[in-house]
């Protein structure tokens, strides 16, 4: 029989442009020598815009990425390689499978040439505990290279003190990259790459707000899509504001004309938690239930820029030309910087994420919440248990499996998939069709 469709749903016109926008930001990266570039290893967190003083730089991730994540076995070896040297199933998955790649030998190889790609320098922005003992292990097991860390200021709640804390910062860092890569460093750059990145977070945010929507313009996958520009650290870029920008003209223009993600939209659900790195169906197995994953507390305070007002919905962070800050001098435009960071972003505070969760799934209009409670991502499972209770409380159905994001051995599917029937069926849903696997990726020969 026929499932009905509830919605019109169409391809999105921008889908080819961001996968060219991927396979680019690859090949820049491993033929960055041959352009005398900087390349850094880093670049996952807010700030690759600080770079741009310097010239030309390409980011080399700090994790396996790529054609690595579509090779389980390779990826359950990586972890295995980890444990021997004493980092456990309870640390974070994807420090682990980079120690992994290190004692392999794999770690920045060009997986067409087989060479190793050595980085300048390391630079990156502190967003959590993983990255603290990573920093060391890139010490330790890759490469003798300069580092410098920037250590957001997470606080219980906001501080004045915060802005300058991380301003301050921001000096040390310029003066460490002019000192350390014997640079000079452009100030006019600087300000064009920090516009961009703003731009493109401001951006980004819009197009995560319009999934408080029904029905939902994109789901939580297409959204872990274009987050991969953030987390390849490539905001900086100019061609990469523009295609944020028009994804935010093409969402808007999906809702304006109720063009949904999954026709038979008729369940939303807040998917919280990391979800398996490697190719996986997880968000989308819940589609054969009519239920589109539409986001989370954790994926919006990764990517966006914004505070959770009352209501649940958002105060989103100005565009430069609205904040009326300066930019006309370095000071200025780290002064922003800090503001930005400091002031949008509800991300560090650690007791509110649980009063944020309950207010956002009320203005997102979630049916329903499911956590993965990922046993080596410290950061992202503190307080989940109290936001479940929460949730429960304000009259959302939720539930939870366990599981690490970059450890397929830990992915138990038949467990995963009765719980998730489960909950469905509890909510009053019948499937409307057979479910996929969670996993179905080959391993690589």
């Amino acid at each position: 029989m026929a499932v009905k469709q509830l919605y019109p749903t169409k391809p999105l016109e921008c889908w080819g442009k961001l996968e060219e926008l991927r396979r680019r930001l690859v090949r820049d990266t491993y033929t960055a020598k041959e352009r005398g570039e900087l390349v850094v290893l880093g670049g996952p967190g807010p700030l690759p815009s600080l770079l741009c003083g310097l010239g030309g730089f390409q980011l080399l991730s700090p994790m396996p990425i790529g054609p690595d994540m579509k090779d389980l076995r390779l990826l359950t070896r990586m972890n295995e390689l980890a444990t021997t040297q004493g980092y456990s199933n309870d640390c974070c998955a994807t420090l682990r499978i980079a120690l992994g790649s290190m004692l392999m030998g794999r770690f920045g190889m060009n997986k067409r040439t087989g060479e190793i790609l050595k980085p300048d320098i390391h630079f990156e922005s502190l967003a959590c505990q993983g990255q603290m003992k990573a920093q060391q292990l890139y010490q330790e097991y890759f490469f003798e290279i300069p580092s410098f860390v920037v250590e957001l200021p997470w606080q219980e709640e906001p501080r004045p003190a915060d802005v300058q804390y991380l301003e301050d910062q921001l000096h040390e860092a310029v003066d460490w990259l002019i000192n350390t890569t014997g640079r000079k460093f452009d100030d006019r750059l600087l300000a064009e790459g920090w516009v961009n990145e703003w731009r493109s977070r401001v951006y980004f945010t819009r197009i995560m707000e319009y999934l408080a929507t029904i029905p939902a313009p994109l789901d939580q996958k297409t959204l872990a899509s274009f987050a991969t520009l953030v987390w390849r650290g490539s905001l900086h870029l100019p061609e990469v504001r523009d295609f944020y920008k028009e994804a935010m003209d093409e969402v808007g223009d999906r809702v304006r004309r109720g063009i949904a993600a999954l026709a038979t939209e008729r369940c939303r659900l807040f998917h919280e938690g990391p979800v398996p790195w490697y190719p996986s169906n997880v968000l989308r197995y819940f589609n054969r239930y009519g239920a589109v994953c539409i986001g989370s507390w954790l994926y919006f305070t990764e990517f966006g820029n914004f505070n959770v007002k009352d209501d649940g919905s958002w105060d989103v962070c100005p565009m430069p030309e609205e904040m009326g800050l300066p930019l006309n001098t370095r000071d200025d435009i780290l002064h922003s910087m800090a503001v930005v960071f400091a002031t949008y972003n509800p991300r560090p505070e650690l007791s509110a994420r649980i009063d944020h969760r309950v207010r956002m799934a009320r203005h997102f209009k979630v049916d329903g919440a499911v956590f993965a409670l990922d046993r080596g991502c410290l950061g992202n499972t503190c307080g989940a248990m109290e936001s479940m209770v929460a949730l429960k409380e304000a009259g959302i159905p939720v539930t939870s499996y366990q599981g690490a994001c970059a450890n397929p051995s830990e992915l138990g599917q038949e467990e995963i998939v009765s719980r998730i029937d489960t909950f469905m069926e509890s909510l009053g849903l019948k499937a409307l069709g057979p479910g996929r696997p969670l996993v179905e990726v080959e391993a690589a020969e």
